[in-house]
């Protein structure tokens, strides 16, 4: 590939990367809830939900003797365990900051999403985790899907120049 052309899809992947952060809407459904919980879960050596259970909407789960599990496969929580463990790091620091300027961060989750987490938490009676308190792991998932992305789009180019096709 000549060096011109490296550039040129350097700049475009790093484009796509602002492109795809930019149009991060963050938590959207209850699969994406169900994969954050179970993350968070691991991440604390435990793989019960307990009040995380609200990010799955209560649909995304399994009950088994009164506790809570994401019926998600862990590996996709695995792999995003490294942002989801960064992202809780800045969680704080972002919630404060709203909190005193009086402005969303990061968009934590998608409007449909927020309006059925609330609801659902209130008609369950359980308490839930505010989803203002998880900018910090929206910003660092969203930039870990990203990644995962581009890294694939990287992934497809070499396998298919080493195969010779394009």
């Amino acid at each position: 590939m000549v060096e011109g052309s490296r550039r040129i899809l350097g700049l475009c992947l790093g484009l796509l990367g602002v492109l795809w952060l930019w149009a991060a809407p963050g938590l959207v459904s209850s699969n994406d809830g169900s994969h954050l919980a179970l993350a968070r879960a691991l991440l604390r050596g435990d793989p019960r939900l307990g009040d995380e259970v609200a990010l799955t909407l209560w649909v995304d789960r399994s009950r088994r003797d009164g506790e809570d599990y994401s019926d998600r496969p862990p590996g996709t929580a695995l792999l995003a365990a490294p942002a989801v463990w960064l992202g809780a790091r800045l969680d704080p620091l972002l919630l404060r900051t709203s909190l005193e300027t009086q402005e969303l961060m990061v968009q934590p989750a998608a409007p449909r999403y927020a309006e059925t987490y609330a609801i659902r938490a209130q008609r369950h009676g359980r308490r839930a985790p505010p989803l203002l308190a998880l900018q910090g792991t929206a910003l660092l998932l969203a930039l870990h899907c990203a990644a995962v992305g581009i890294g694939g789009l990287v992934g497809v180019g070499l396998l298919l120049r080493r195969r010779g096709v394009g």
